[in-house]
């Protein structure tokens, strides 16, 4: 499983002794399944907790849709950085923020998936975002 994120993980950034400290220590595997979890926890919100007329607008799923990824992508690039930092491990910031984009990326990709899959499942929102 870790060979799986790390090689989505490492289309962002590759630099040879950071990417083996990430896949020695399981953190693509971390960082992908707090994707995951930040995009299902989202899309639940939305498509079950917000299931009402007033929220049936595309900028409210836009709106969480967002805060997912940023969520993820944040959660990223401090956890990443802290865990490097307290092992007095000194990456370039770019390998943070390279990695917290793909998870923005990854997490935005599985908010637009599971909306297919729920909003069949809603009522008042089944129509958004398409």
């Amino acid at each position: 499983m870790n060979d799986f994120f790390a090689s989505f993980y490492e289309k962002f950034y590759y630099a040879t002794d950071f990417s083996l400290e990430m896949f020695e220590r399981f953190l693509y595997q971390r960082y992908a399944l707090a994707a995951i979890l930040c995009a299902l926890a989202f899309s639940l919100i939305y498509y079950f907790l917000l299931d009402r007329p007033k929220f049936a607008k595309r900028i409210v799923w836009l709106i969480l849709l967002l805060l997912s990824a940023v969520i993820s992508a944040v959660f990223l690039y401090n956890d990443c950085k802290g865990i490097f930092e307290n092992e007095s491990l000194d990456f370039r910031s770019e390998a943070y923020s390279a990695l917290a984009f793909g998870s923005f990326l990854l997490t935005t990709l599985l908010f637009i998936v599971l909306s297919l899959l729920f909003k069949k499942l809603s009522k008042n929102v089944s129509k958004i975002p398409f």
